[in-house]
């Protein structure tokens, strides 16, 4: 295998494209506000976050710290159309009373390194020979077959637990440890590795990675849902002592959230 070949992007299945935005309430403004006034644009807001459920899904988180009061995740199936449910948010009158505190934009995607792995298996009990154009041909059918299996994971809904943990990452580019500087295989490799720990916490999380290279100014997003926010803290205690993260993840701010359905919305900015 050349250098080019080894060191090739991995190929991803992509799905819904994701926008998190942060905001911070402007206290001094809202409690200024007649009590039907507040009571109005909360009703308002939430009715807004039931219907842009719709073409896709939404949902709002209100953050426990200082790095913002609100989280809101919006999943549509094109750009354009995650446009136009911003654009929405931005004219309620709900809105003026917000102040942001940080954005991201990325791609749900599932990675094809396990996938193609598999299919490169596959191929190989059927005892064709590797080089030949059957073989690639072979190659690229099978991991179409796996492509398609990851299709209702790329597109599925918001998961429905009481927390998130959501923070974005990049992989590693210094002069020690670069990991696009590796061959595929070793990439592959390691993800398999950290696949199998993050395994041992089915049931408790659902993980959703959305890709952002040439989106935004991290690479990727990661989104942890779990009733139970302690797990966000063994998961990523356990995460950070795999090499596929000690040595290659840099990660930026995180954040937690509780999910806001109508009511927890209405008493957080009624105030009662």
């Amino acid at each position: 295998m050349s250098a080019t070949e080894s060191q090739e992007a991995p190929q991803t299945v992509d799905g819904w494209f994701v926008l998190h935005e942060q905001w911070r309430l402007d206290q001094n403004l809202w409690w200024h506000l007649e009590e039907r006034d507040r009571d109005h644009h909360a009703a308002v807001f939430a009715d807004w976050i039931e219907a842009a459920k719709t073409g896709g899904d939404a949902g709002a988180w209100l953050t426990i710290g200082q790095k913002a009061d609100l989280l809101v995740i919006i999943y549509r199936r094109t750009a354009a159309e995650l446009q136009e449910a911003q654009s929405a948010f931005r004219r309620l009158d709900f809105h003026g009373f917000l102040r942001p505190t940080g954005s991201f934009l990325s791609v749900v995607e599932a990675s094809l390194y396990e996938a193609s792995g598999i299919a490169a298996q596959v191929v190989a009990r059927r005892g064709i020979a590797p080089g030949t154009p059957e073989h690639a041909q072979a190659v690229a059918a099978e991991t179409e077959v796996q492509k398609q299996a990851l299709n209702d994971r790329v597109f599925r809904p918001i998961p429905a637990r009481s927390h998130v943990c959501w923070y974005p990452m990049s992989k590693r580019r210094g002069e020690t440890w670069n990991w696009y500087a590796l061959p595929l295989d070793e990439r592959r490799s390691y993800m398999r590795g950290h696949g199998r720990l993050g395994a041992r916490y089915a049931g408790q999380v659902d993980q959703i990675i959305s890709g952002a290279i040439g989106l935004d100014d991290w690479e990727w997003g990661v989104d942890l849902h779990a009733d139970d926010p302690m797990v966000f803290k063994k998961l990523v205690t356990d995460m950070r002592f795999d090499p596929a993260s000690s040595r290659f993840a840099e990660f930026g701010e995180f954040l937690i959230g509780l999910r806001a359905h109508r009511e927890r919305i209405l008493s957080w900015l009624s105030g009662r």
